[in-house]
């Protein structure tokens, strides 16, 4: 493949499912990050298959590295984990854990599960 055409991956990946979590190997505040999605997801019994939790190796791929570059020019950071939930961003673990707080994740979870079913079937 083009390495020309590796950065349409990332939004690809986010077209194509309800809930999309970038993440790095081996990092505390990713692994929160998915937690809490799939706390919320089993509290609705919500699929896995509407999750898509992606880890990036900056460090030992050219194609990983040029994804991790595209995504920070989507989403406007260089932070991971980095949350998309029905094509928006939520940010990274802090962001999502504040919209769990104030009651946000629960309905964009909802929103974003009913409105891509016939993705996931």
């Amino acid at each position: 493949m083009s390495m020309d055409h590796v950065g349409n991956i990332a939004v690809l990946m986010i077209k194509s499912f309800p809930i999309v979590i970038f993440n790095k190997r081996a990092s505390k505040t990713g692994r929160k990050a998915t937690e809490l999605i799939r706390q919320v997801m089993a509290n609705f019994s919500i699929s896995d298959n509407a999750l898509l939790d992606i880890i990036i190796d900056t460090v030992n791929s050219r194609a990983a590295k040029k994804i991790y570059k595209d995504l920070n020019s989507i989403a406007g950071t260089r932070t991971l984990p980095c949350v998309f939930v029905n094509e928006n961003i939520v940010g990274n673990y802090e962001s999502l854990k504040r919209s769990y707080k104030v009651g946000a994740l629960i309905p964009m979870v909802k929103t974003a599960v009913n409105l891509d079913l016939t993705k996931l079937s």
